[in-house]
């Protein structure tokens, strides 16, 4: 760019420059030939919290960072190579993180624009807070990318949002769902809240739920999580689901295989109390399931034993083959 075309602003025009400036709603800067700044709007003022232009004027622009970026890189060089880059240039845009009076850190987006400024070759320099759109970008990773099903439903509990894992596991379309219900799901079992209750307690909630989907009937684990404002306004709630349904069927299978077995088989817990036993068990030592289930291990009445006692096995966390004969 040929300094013939940089935009021009002679003294006799900087009053209108500078209530155009000042009708702008973001931070606008005027840094000068020496890389300080020498002129600012009122929205500059405000954003960055400074009692008087006093505070800005005179100043680098590096005070109103902090001491490094979130690449581990200084922000003084940060700012020095993008007022280099932009005066060989013309102008540039990017993210930079900057930081109030009062120690606030926000992300902004910058833009950096080369000028003719009371004769000088100046920057003019605009600064757009980005606090809540970085949040709403990294929600929307946070949703889009998760490896979880994940719904997002609006405070009347109509479907707002679906992530690719939720389709992928139902094999819904998106479309389908949005603005819709999450009741309106054929849900054949279930075992825990709602995502009302969620709300009501303002809490996390968690349970189970078997569904008819059209990729087949799932088995889901689900947590609700409400989001409310600082004013406790809800939000919205994040439905989560975890796919079960192989683990599920595992451990039916293996309940068959134990249940089915013909080795008697029971289950005792660390302190030796029977919590399951099969059929084969109760036969062997004629007790009934009932009785069984409320016994220890030191209940039964053993005549003779070979091999090591539970709390041995417990202690060296071995299998073991010990033999016993009970009465």
């Amino acid at each position: 760019m040929s300094v013939s075309s940089i935009p021009k602003v002679i003294s006799g025009d900087l009053e209108s420059l500078q209530n155009i400036i000042d009708s702008i709603p973001y931070a606008v800067f005027v840094i000068g030939s020496n890389g300080s700044f020498i002129d600012c709007n009122s929205s500059a003022l405000q954003v960055f919290n400074a009692s008087s232009r006093d505070d800005v004027i005179g100043k680098v622009p590096s005070i109103l960072a902090p001491e490094k970026q979130p690449n581990g890189n200084e922000s003084g060089i940060e700012v020095n190579t993008y007022i280099q880059n932009t005066h060989r240039s013309g102008s540039s845009s990017f993210y930079f993180y900057h930081q109030t009076f009062d120690k606030r850190v926000f992300p902004a987006h910058v833009t950096l624009k080369r000028i003719i400024y009371g004769g000088d070759t100046c920057l003019l320099s605009i600064i757009i807070d980005m606090t809540g759109q970085v949040r709403i970008e990294e929600n929307q990773a946070l949703i889009h990318e998760n490896p979880y099903a994940l719904i997002k439903l609006n405070p009347d509990l109509t479907i707002a949002d679906v992530n690719p894992a939720f389709l992928t596991i139902t094999g819904y379309k998106k479309e389908e769902w949005i603005g819709r219900s999450a009741g309106d799901f054929k849900v054949l079992k279930g075992d825990g809240p709602t995502p009302l209750d969620a709300i009501n307690t303002k809490s996390t909630l968690r349970g189970t739920y078997v569904a008819d989907f059209p990729n087949g009937i799932t088995s889901m684990e689900y947590s609700y999580i409400p989001i409310f404002d600082p004013n406790g306004i809800i939000m919205y709630v994040y439905a989560i689901f975890a796919d079960r349904t192989q683990l599920d069927s595992k451990i039916n299978e293996l309940g068959f295989l134990i249940r089915d077995n013909p080795g008697a088989i029971a289950t005792i817990d660390l302190q030796g109390n029977f919590k399951a036993v099969n059929p084969a068990f109760q036969e062997m030592s004629h007790i009934s399931e009932e009785k069984l289930l409320s016994m220890n291990v030191s209940d039964l009445k053993i005549l003779s034993k070979q091999g090591i006692s539970f709390s041995d096995i417990i202690s060296s966390k071995k299998a073991s083959k010990p033999k016993f004969m009970n009465l």
